[in-house]
């Protein structure tokens, strides 16, 4: 999609199934995150999260290493 991510948060009705295939890395353990339809933007470290939820963003693929899910993940 053309432009910041931002012009479509709230705005799920924009998403279409020309989204690109997402491959999802999951970095803690138990959420689901890398199979929901729901997905959390963290525009940079110091910026709350925002979220968007669309069937078009279902990971197709999820990486899933058990060292980035332990002991707190990739923030340790």
């Amino acid at each position: 999609y053309p432009g910041p991510f931002s012009q479509y948060l709230g705005k799920p009705e924009k998403l279409t199934a020309a989204a690109a295939p997402l491959i999802a890395i999951p970095t803690t353990a138990g959420t689901g995150s890398e199979m929901s339809h729901s997905a959390g933007i963290h525009p940079d470290a110091t910026s709350p999260s925002n979220g968007i939820r669309s069937p078009y963003i279902v990971p197709r693929v999820a990486l899933c290493d058990p060292d980035l899910t332990s002991r707190g993940g990739a923030n340790e």
